[in-house]
């Protein structure tokens, strides 16, 4: 018979497995080219070229005095797990700025499972830890909105139960908007 410690430890592993799947599935990984990449065009052949014509819908590009510039287009750039929570802790009161779906989803999956970790080891730890956490976890709602053109004072809207928190996780998962006063 397993206890039922072991219980909750298999289905944490089985969620996080499942959930890490589906942000991948819907955010992957970082783009290959860093943007904002310039090269002469004097080193590159006539079929890097054309490969680089067909790579528009994720960069543009211009031909300007001999170099050929890639940066990328208005999609925001995509995190990796440890990425997201690298930046959320070197960013950890930064309220300016923007942040991408994959850097808010991704902290948003490290807080939880963290806490639930957390939680299971002892509830002032959690405590301790949630504590550690919220002025990162303000900061990168607050870039998220940044991201969608709102501002990071819509946050309070966490204060109304059940609709406010609909509202927010709605604009959470929208695309950064174009042009953008943040």
């Amino acid at each position: 018979m397993l206890t039922n410690n072991f219980r909750i430890r298999i289905r944490i592993t089985l969620f996080s497995n499942i959930v890490e799947r589906l942000f991948l599935s819907c955010f992957g990984t970082t783009d290959s080219h860093p943007p904002g990449a310039c090269l002469s065009t004097s080193g590159i052949s006539t079929g890097q070229l054309v490969s680089i014509q067909r790579q528009r819908s994720q960069y543009a590009n211009r031909i300007d005095s001999g170099r050929v510039c890639l940066f990328q287009s208005s999609k925001p750039n995509k995190m990796t797990f440890g990425e997201s929570i690298k930046t959320c802790f070197s960013k950890y009161a930064d309220f300016t700025g923007r942040a991408s779906r994959s850097e808010y989803w991704w902290w948003f999956l490290f807080v939880l499972l963290a806490t639930v970790a957390t939680s299971i080891v002892s509830e002032k730890l959690s405590a301790l830890f949630s504590l550690a956490v919220m002025l990162p976890g303000l900061a990168v709602g607050a870039r998220r909105l940044h991201d969608i053109d709102k501002s990071g004072w819509f946050q309070l809207l966490y204060l109304i139960p059940v609709i406010g928190w609909i509202i927010v996780v709605y604009w959470a998962v929208q695309e950064g908007k174009e042009p953008n006063r943040f």
